[in-house]
């Protein structure tokens, strides 16, 4: 079965299963063939059918409850029950119990596809072995949540310096609210998250 006789039988089969929303399947399937990581993350489907073939050895390691669908952009902030900022992945809609290496593997993958397209500006030998530290790092650990707060400020740091020139950028087009970044511009105190809003009610840039 090639690539496209594989995509029809994953939307037929999706299809079954779920109301498909056609000018986006095809939007999907555009992007796609324009951008070797657009088709890397819209194509689990196709992954696990060859991985097993072309990894055989990897992928008769221990079995274990993973992401599946693991790649660079499946990584992001957000608040926990106790309102710290915590990093991690964020997707899981591809959760499936596969071999350990899979998600080492597929996520190395995505990164040597990243570096390729100048969407990451490091040595891929050093995302590589960055992951697999991380990985070993973690499992010595015991799992344990990246809370920013906590440790990792570096993180942190990259993290707040993003979602403060999104916001930035937000605002310069005229958006008084940015509510689908989780945030709010108090034009007294600034950028604020939603979680960590002053008792009392934000005035929105752009008031008086």
């Amino acid at each position: 079965m090639n690539v496209v006789e594989s995509t029809q039988a994953y939307d037929r089969w999706l299809a079954q299963r779920l109301r498909i929303v056609k000018r986006d399947l095809k939007l999907k399937h555009r992007r796609m063939a324009q951008d070797p990581f657009c088709f890397l993350r819209g194509s689990f489907y196709r992954w696990a059918e060859v991985w097993p073939q072309l990894c055989t050895q990897l992928a008769a390691a221990p079995r274990v409850l993973g992401i599946g669908d693991l790649h660079v952009e499946n990584f992001g902030t957000w608040r926990d029950s106790e309102g710290r900022l915590v990093w991690g992945i964020n997707d899981f809609d591809e959760a499936a119990t596969v071999a350990y290496t899979n998600d080492l593997v597929r996520l190395c993958t995505s990164a040597l596809i990243a570096i390729g397209e100048s969407r990451l500006a490091t040595p891929a030998r050093r995302a590589c072995d960055s992951v697999l530290e991380g990985y070993t790092e973690s499992l010595r650990d015991g799992g344990l949540p990246v809370v920013l707060a906590e440790r990792n400020r570096w993180l942190r740091d990259l993290a707040v310096g993003r979602r403060d020139r999104a916001i930035t950028e937000a605002v310069e087009r005229g958006r008084q609210h940015v509510a689908h970044l989780g945030f709010v511009v108090d034009q007294e105190n600034g950028v604020h998250d939603r979680l960590m809003l002053p008792a009392r009610p934000a005035v929105s840039a752009g008031r008086g």
